[in-house]
């Protein structure tokens, strides 16, 4: 009824192939990964164990808040983003 609904069904086979292998190796994937998941769950035993953790002890004081506002890290953040306003606006006046 319909010759070119069938054509295009035909002429697009490949593409739905295509698009079941990879969705075969999606589905394969996540059954490794569950297998993996469960063996990993069912073969381990409890553990009892101790850790002794020693919590250096603070001398100096935390920098002040210049330091905060006006530190290494913020000056390259505000530069990196006045780099990008400025090629975002030369880039307009290019085009």
């Amino acid at each position: 009824l319909y010759p070119s609904f069938v054509e295009t069904v035909i002429a697009i086979r490949p593409m739905y192939l295509m698009r079941l292998a990879g969705g075969s190796l999606y589905l394969v994937g996540q059954l490794l990964m569950v297998y993996n998941l469960w063996k990993t769950v069912a073969g381990k035993k409890l553990v009892e164990t101790s850790v002794t953790v020693t919590v250096p002890v603070e001398t100096e004081a935390p920098g002040s808040w210049k330091d905060l506002v006006f530190g290494r890290p913020v000056g390259l953040a505000l530069l990196v983003v006045v780099s990008l306003v400025l090629t975002v606006i030369l880039g307009a006046k290019l085009w």
